[in-house]
């Protein structure tokens, strides 16, 4: 534990090392290469940003990821598939003033996964006039708040299922009249999402699969006031050649619901990794590739007991590395899982016991045990099979003696 935070730490201060007139020089220079003049164009740039700090690390590529809460802006057809029931909450540096916090749940019934979060921005804004005095201060702030639900289609031993979920959302601003008259909005919205998963060249031995591919489309509303949501269609792949790595990659297309209303902006990329360096350290980073500011993140995981704290530092040209501006800290907790894993272990133990009663020839007594896995788990698919192969093995071996006896 303390390695995994001393080698955070040393990240940090390398990044806080740089010179901040060094890095706008050179990254700006970089940025200009995907200048697109319609960035900006749509409203509630809240809608833009993911939840959680793993998704943020890992660039967003999250449309084929389903590790946490920050699945159900990912794909809004994870939550049906977590290991776990969870709670985060997340606090984001910003430009200047501006900070975003965070919390999201989810929760897990067998097949059904459901979940909730709420995004709130803060930026304290003051109006000035032509002369460039202050006329007036606010804090104005900016909120998402999202409902989701999500059911796994088709699960069984061989084949995960298709996930199939969707998002009911509200995102609103809030303008003080005496500052700029008639610019508070609300609108509601909707994603849809779906995720599928098997195993495709997996270099190692587990039950879980290690490719995912997943579709999503996000933002599905009304204009507010004139101003198009930032709607798109996100397609995306998550693999894991290996168990501790594991690399996403999305390609993203906003597009305009109402194509006289506004202008939308270009597709873009977005691709990270996670890395398990230890039993309780693992690390992530990613780039997004948007709108004249490609960005650049690093993050890591510690794992403690219950509980994990995440942590992020983004890069681009709203950056000023000497102050550290973009960092964000998560607090992640697991509410476990409803005792699927105990559970599984038990019809594993009465799979096992078949198998070694099948072994020793006891073909009855192995019988029993594979049924008692199916009665727990009808869709245990194994049970059934080697129950079948004992079946006609004692239907030959009863055939056998009546045709001995008949001698």
């Amino acid at each position: 534990m303390k390695r995994g935070l001393l080698f955070l730490l040393l990240i940090l201060l390398t990044l806080n090392g740089l010179s901040g007139q060094e890095f706008s020089d050179y990254y700006g220079a970089a940025s200009s290469w995907f200048i697109d003049e319609n960035t900006g164009k749509t409203v509630f740039p809240l809608l833009k940003l993911p939840l959680g700090l793993r998704s943020l690390s890992m660039g967003t590529a999250s449309t084929a990821v389903a590790k946490d809460g920050s699945t159900i802006l990912g794909n809004p057809a994870g939550t049906s598939i977590l290991g776990t029931s969870g709670l985060l909450f997340s606090h984001t540096d910003g430009i200047g003033d501006v900070s975003i916090e965070s919390i999201g749940y989810t929760n897990r019934f067998n097949n059904l996964g459901i979940g909730i979060s709420g995004q709130f921005m803060h930026i304290d804004f003051t109006a000035r006039n032509s002369w460039g005095e202050s006329t007036g201060a606010a804090l104005i702030p900016e909120g998402v708040i999202t409902l989701n639900a999500s059911y796994n289609f088709l699960s069984s031993y061989y084949f995960r299922g298709v996930t199939v979920g969707g998002n009911l959302k509200t995102a609103f601003r809030s303008v003080s009249e005496s500052l700029y008259p008639g610019q508070s909005l609300f609108s509601v919205m909707a994603d849809i999402g779906v995720m599928t998963q098997f195993n495709f060249l997996k270099f190692y031995d587990s039950r879980d699969r290690n490719f995912f591919a997943g579709l999503k489309v996000s933002n599905l509303g009304l204009a507010a006031k004139g101003d198009p949501l930032p709607s798109e269609a996100s397609a995306g792949f998550s693999y894991a050649p290996i168990r501790p790595l594991l690399i996403a990659f999305d390609f993203n297309l906003p597009f305009a619901l109402y194509p006289d209303v506004g202008e939308v902006d270009s597709w873009y990329l977005a691709g990270g990794a996670d890395l398990q360096v230890t039993d309780f350290f693992s690390m992530q980073t990613g780039f997004n590739y948007s709108g004249g500011n490609p960005r650049l993140s690093m993050g890591s995981e510690l794992l403690l007991s219950d509980m994990s704290i995440l942590v992020n530092y983004t890069l681009d040209l709203g950056t000023q590395t000497d102050s550290l501006d973009r960092f964000s800290l998560e607090a992640t907790m697991n509410m476990g899982d409803s005792g699927r894993e105990s559970f599984r272990f038990e019809v594993d133990q009465y799979f096992i016991s078949g198998l070694e009663a099948y072994a020793l020839g006891d073909l009855e007594t192995a019988v029993k045990y594979w049924q008692a896995a199916l009665n727990l788990d009808p869709g245990f698919q194994p049970a059934q099979e080697y129950m079948n192969i004992a079946n006609e093995t004692l239907s030959l071996y009863t055939r056998m003696e009546e045709m001995n006896r008949l001698r």
